[in-house]
C-alpha cells in the first residue's frame, strides 16, 4: 500500500521485498540512526534486517499499523509507522526516523501529519501519542508543530547507547484534530 503525501512524497507499507533496501539506507545513516533508534545501533547484517522485517510484515501486525518506509523524491529517507490500530484501548503510537539530509525540509511534518489524519479520520483512533527523547528537540518539535499537547515526561523510559533517557510524552485526541483546534 501506498500513501501519497503531497507530489513528492509517498510512504510505502513494509514488505520483505525491502530487506537490500531498508539495511543499506540503515548502513549508511547508522552514525545519525543509532543516537535515537536502538535498531540501528544493534542490526549490522542483513539477517538482523529480515528478522526485524519478518516481525514487522505478519499480516497481524500489518493489519495494526499504518504507515512503513518514507521516500522523498524517490529516494528512501526514513520511516514512519502508527502503531495500535484496532487496539483495545483505540489508540496509536506514531513513531519516526529520517535520514540527516532529509531533516529540515518539513518531510516528517507533513508524514506525520497524514498518518495522523488516516488514523482519526479512517481508522477511527481515539488518541494518537508520539514519544520522544528529552534531549531530541528536532523529534520533540514534530508534535509541538503539529499542535499536540505535552503531557510530562517518562523518567528513565528508554535505554539509548548504555544510558537511560527520559521520554517526552505528547499526545492528540480525535476530537481535537477533527474539530481543526490542532493539527493543522
Amino acid at each position: 500500500m501506498e500513501i501519497r503525501v503531497g507530489d513528492e512524497i509517498v510512504v510505502r507499507t513494509l514488505t520483505m521485498d525491502d530487506e537490500a533496501t531498508y539495511f543499506q539506507w540503515l548502513k549508511a545513516n547508522r552514525d545519525h540512526l543509532a543516537r535515537w533508534l536502538p535498531f540501528a545501533a544493534t542490526a549490522r547484517s542483513r539477517s538482523d534486517v529480515r528478522m526485524w522485517l519478518e516481525q514487522r510484515t505478519s499480516p497481524e501486525e500489518l493489519e495494526s499499523r499504518i504507515g512503513g518506509l518514507v521516500y522523498h523524491q524517490g529516494e528512501l529517507v526514513g520511516t514512519a509507522n502508527l502503531k495500535g490500530i484496532g487496539s483495545q484501548d483505540n489508540a496509536g503510537e506514531l513513531g519516526y526516523s529520517l535520514s540527516e539530509s532529509a531533516q529540515g525540509k518539513g518531510i516528517a511534518t507533513r508524514v506525520c501529519r497524514k498518518l495522523i489524519d488516516i488514523a482519526f479520520t479512517e481508522k477511527e483512533i481515539h488518541r494518537v501519542m508520539i514519544r520522544g527523547a528529552r534531549g531530541n528537540r528536532r523529534s520533540r518539535a514534530i508534535p509541538e508543530r503539529l499542535g499536540f499537547t505535552f503531557e510530562g515526561f517518562q523518567r528513565e523510559a528508554a535505554f539509548l547507547q548504555g544510558n537511560y533517557h527520559d521520554l517526552a510524552v505528547y499526545s492528540m485526541l480525535a476530537q481535537e484534530w477533527v474539530d481543526g483546534k490542532k493539527g493543522l
